[in-house]
Formats: C-alpha cells, structure tokens, sequence
C-alpha cells in the first residue's frame, strides 16, 4: 500500500494570475516571455526587481509584481518552456514545466511598443479540437466518467446530474493510488474555489434577511477593522465581482504567514489578523475599475459573515446552506470527516502520488473554498438551488437575489467571459449559456456548470491535480452538455 504523505501547506496552488516582467533588451514579446522564465529562475529578489523595472507594465506597483514573481520562483524554480511560445492576439500561450515536472499552461498578456509583460496566468478553459474528446455518445454517465478516467490516466471520479429533477450519479476509479478501494457515491470530494460561489450565496442569505446589501461597503460591514481609505467605499457587490481592488494573495510563504498570524491558533483569530493586514495593503488598482482574481477579496466577505452572524464561517455556511439544502455529505475543515475519502494527488516526477493538504492558509481562505468537501451530489443539488433561482423559483434565496449574484460583467474587454458573485458566465464549443465555477488545490479539480436553457446541472471532480486542459471534469460536462443538447 503506498502510504499517504501529509504537508503543511502555506501555498493554495501555483499562482493563478502574476503580473511580472524581465530586464534583458527583448524586442519581441518572446524574448520578453524567454527573458521573464530566465528572471524567474535566478530567485534572486534584486535581480527580479531589475527585470520588473525594466519591462513590467505600471499597472500594478512593483512591490506587488516582484512579490508575485518570487513566490511563483520559490514554489516551482527553475522553470523551462515546453515546445513552441505561440501568439494569440496581444498575448502568448506557452507551456511551462516545474522543478516537479509539474506542467503549466500559461497565457502571457504584451502592452505596448517595445512590448512590455502586463501579466501571466493560467491558460483559461478550453483545449483545441485536436486534444477535446466527444463522450455524449456513452450510453450512461458511468459510462462517460469510466471512459474519462481511462483516457485521462486519474486515479478516480465522481460525477453527478440533475436535469428535469432526475439525479444520476456515477463514480470510477479508486481512493488513493496503490490501493484497490473504490469510493462511493456519497463519498466527499474537495471543492476548492467552488466555495467562492457558496461564499456568496451566504451572503445572499443574509440580503434576504435585510442583514446586509449588495450595496454595503467595507466600512459599513467591518466596523471593527482599520483599512486603508480606497477600501472604505468598496460594496460587498465589487468584493465578490472580483472588482474591489484588494490583493489577490493566489499563494503565500510559509514567512509571510507567520508574520501575518503569529501565535494565532484559532480560526477566528487566524482570520481577524489575516483580514487586518489585507485591509492595510496597499490596492492593486482603484476598486471598480477591473477584474482580478481574489482570494484575499473572499477571504474578507468571510469576515463579513462572521460579523453578521456572530458565527464562525464554517457554522455559517453549515446553518445557512448545507443544512437548509440536506446536504448530508458536506463538510468544512472544522468538521470530522468519514473516514473513507478519496485522496487527492499531485503530479511530479514519478507520476502522480497522494498528498494531503493542510495548514493555516485553508483557516485564512475559507471563504475562497479553504477545506470545504461535498459529494459530487450535494454538489449538483446545490447547482440546482441556484438553477431554481434563475428559473423563478424561491427556494434558499429570492430569486431577484439570485439574478444579481449571477448578474456577470466581463472579465477582459476583448473576452468572451464574465463574472458575477462567485459565478463564472460564458458560452462554448456550441453550447448554450453556463454558469459554473471550478476549484482546485493542486490535488483535487472539481467543476461545476449549470445550463440553464437545458434545465441542467453538471457536478464533476477527480482527485489529482495538474494543469490538463480540458480538465477531466470538463470532458464530462461539455459531453454531458451535448447530449442534453441532442434531446
């Protein structure tokens, strides 16, 4: 049996957005990308410092894109690109490989004349046709997830549906690599970043109760927390728009937490220091004024529920959503989970080996999905509540409420998504609209999509991690998706 390797884990996952640059004299944005790579690789702190002052973009303070640049060198330097660097209108996409062997697909964003790197982060969702896979035509979901396990070379999943309020769910695999046990259907998952929207709809709870606005600020709703004045207008709305402003924090060091929480041992003090420094940070950009990811923004509306409710978060959203829904295989960190779980696996080297993440930055990012677990259909069940919402019906939350949590604006101006409160919304590979989120921890990815024109939800995660595109989960419900589609 091969044993399961425990970590404490300071860092969420490899960093999803970094705004960075080089200092070498690059006349075309490859050189720019080959020179970032080389500056990444030194991990030297004055040497990245030099390449930010040379060719970042003044979008962002350079304090904040050498911090950005570091932690991305320390968790997987040196770096080596992997095949060819090719352009897509003003960006690049490249595939990186990590010190683990660990690929990453990245899309690299070029401004100006002589270019200049704005940003770099994780290729969005998608993959060509060469590397999509069809499986609507599998006559059962278990037949699809079986057939998605095989080709994908992972170790299990669990999938689950709900359309026209008939419920299948389907699991193949095993456990944990090295082992023969199969997990159930009930079984719980990580859920990763999906908790962002669970997040939201705790707050939505408390709208509906006339306990809190989408139009309260900052100030209003943490009146015992000191923040920098650009923070004080900030709505609850723009926080969960991604659109606040505040630091992104898509991975932390190990000295950067302990500075931050010191001797801090339970979760609310953890929590209390975190958002205290959070909100003495400087601001990314003036709040309304773009997109950008945030685990620190959900981190603060995780404050805010425990300001409003007197509660711990994790009792929060225990009350108000797993509960009310009967979510019977749904669990926080704070709970004692069943015994029998899947693992989840990271890619390195040798393959993909079980690794179980833990530590205090999952008690700071709670509200960003920090140790929450669901079964693939408390998961589905919970897609179908909003689903409910965005058809009219009252249910966990008004619908009007439901309507403005999934009320997107767009992420890019020259993209095709956009972003409501913990809600991704976008239309692809033919297929009607979808809301949905993913998440993952670097050991699990779990999806989530709702189709509201086919009256459809799809729940879908796997226990290793990786940067494939699509994702497993994908695979499962754009096919699932099609086949809905086909009648």
């Amino acid at each position: 049996m091969m044993r399961r390797t425990r970590n404490k884990v300071w860092l969420l996952a490899w960093l999803p957005v970094v705004g960075c640059a080089a200092t070498l004299q690059a006349s075309s944005p490859e050189a720019v990308v080959r020179a970032l790579v080389e500056a990444l690789n030194t991990k030297d702190k004055a040497k990245i410092a030099a390449f930010v002052k040379a060719h970042a973009t003044d979008d962002l303070p350079a304090e904040t894109r050498v911090e950005r640049m570091l932690d991305l060198a320390e968790q997987g330097a040196p770096f080596k690109i992997v095949g060819a660097i090719t352009r897509d209108g003003n960006s690049l996409k490249l595939k990186l490989e990590d010190t683990n062997g660990i690929q990453l697909n990245m899309l690299a964003t070029m401004k100006g004349d002589p270019p200049k790197l704005a940003g770099i982060r994780a290729a969005p969702a998608g993959a060509s046709e060469a590397t999509f896979k069809d499986y609507s035509d599998l006559g059962s979901l278990q037949d699809m997830v079986k057939a998605v396990v095989t080709d994908s070379k992972i170790p299990a999943m669990s999938a689950s549906t709900i359309r026209a309020g008939k419920t299948e769910t389907a699991t193949f695999g095993v456990r944990e690599l090295g082992t023969s046990a199969q997990p159930g259907v009930d079984e719980p998952w990580k859920v990763g970043s999906i908790g962002k929207s669970l997040c939201s709809t705790v707050i939505g709870t408390l709208i509906d109760e006339g306990k809190l606005k989408f139009e309260t600020t900052l100030k209003e709703a943490l009146p015992g927390f000191k923040m920098l004045p650009e923070y004080e207008s900030v709505t609850l709305e723009q926080v969960m728009h991604h659109r606040s402003g505040l630091p992104a924090d898509p991975g932390m060091r190990r000295p950067q937490v302990e500075a931050i929480i010191g001797d801090a041992k339970a979760p609310q003090e953890i929590r209390d220091k975190y958002i205290a420094n959070v909100l003495m940070r400087k601001g990314q950009y003036a709040p309304g004024t773009r997109f950008d990811y945030s685990n620190a923004g959900y981190a603060v509306l995780a404050k805010v529920i425990e300001v409003a409710t007197g509660q711990p978060y994790e009792s929060a959203l225990k009350q108000r959503v797993f509960q009310k829904l009967r979510l019977q295989h749904s669990f926080t960190r704070i709970d004692p989970l069943p015994q029998e779980h899947p693992s989840g696996h990271m890619p390195g080297p040798d393959g993909l080996k079980p690794v179980v993440f833990d530590g205090p930055m999952t008690i700071m990012f709670a509200g960003a999905g920090g140790g929450i677990w669901m079964s693939t259909s408390d998961l589905a069940k919970y897609g179908q509540a909003h689903l409910d919402g965005l058809k009219g019906k009252a249910g966990l939350l008004r619908p009007e409420t439901v309507f403005r949590l999934h009320k997107g604006e767009q992420e890019d101006p020259e993209g095709n998504r956009s972003y409501g409160c913990g809600w991704g919304i976008v239309k692809e590979r033919g297929l009607p609209i979808k809301h949905g989120h993913n998440g993952s921890d670097g050991t699990f990815r779990a999806e989530l999509a709702i189709y509201p024109d086919l009256d459809l939800v799809v729940a879908a995660i796997s226990n290793a991690g990786g940067e494939s595109e699509p994702t497993p989960g994908e695979l499962v419900f754009w096919s699932v998706a099609k086949r809905a589609q086909k009648g």
